[in-house]
């Protein structure tokens, strides 16, 4: 590893810890057994984000993870994504309320500016979202 990518790889470390240690815990009351069980709403690409929701709830998953490019809902054009309007944040929001999953992650997306890392970042914070998962360096 050069001592580049060792700093960034710090950096970023350093960046995530900061992150977990401001973010409020994910509650108790979404554990089973002691386990925080959820999807990957990828696992469900082939359905939409709504869909992929139901999917979670229906396979006894209370958490999701939702990644750039799925389509929201039937009959729509919107897809998730951090650029997305705020009124399809609340709508999204408002799914997972309605179908008792908590989104908590949003990933894997790419940056390729700190331009979009800050609209990457207002997007989880937007949506209550625990982290953000990228292989950007």
């Amino acid at each position: 590893m050069t001592h580049r990518h060792l700093l960034s790889s710090l950096a970023i470390l350093s960046l995530t810890c900061a992150a977990v240690l401001n973010a409020d815990p994910i509650p108790d009351s979404y554990r089973q057994n002691g386990w925080f069980i959820g999807t990957q709403a990828y696992t469900f690409k082939e359905f939409t984000a709504f869909e992929a929701i139901a999917k979670t709830k229906e396979a006894g998953g209370n958490m999701i993870e939702f990644y750039p490019g799925q389509k929201m809902k039937p009959d729509s054009d919107t897809k998730v994504h951090h650029t997305m309007s705020e009124e399809a944040m609340n709508e999204l929001k408002a799914e997972c309320a309605r179908q008792g999953v908590r989104p908590v992650n949003y990933g894997v997306v790419g940056a390729k500016n700190g331009e979009e890392v800050r609209a990457i970042m207002l997007f989880a914070k937007k949506m209550e979202l625990y982290s953000v998962c990228t292989e950007s360096t």
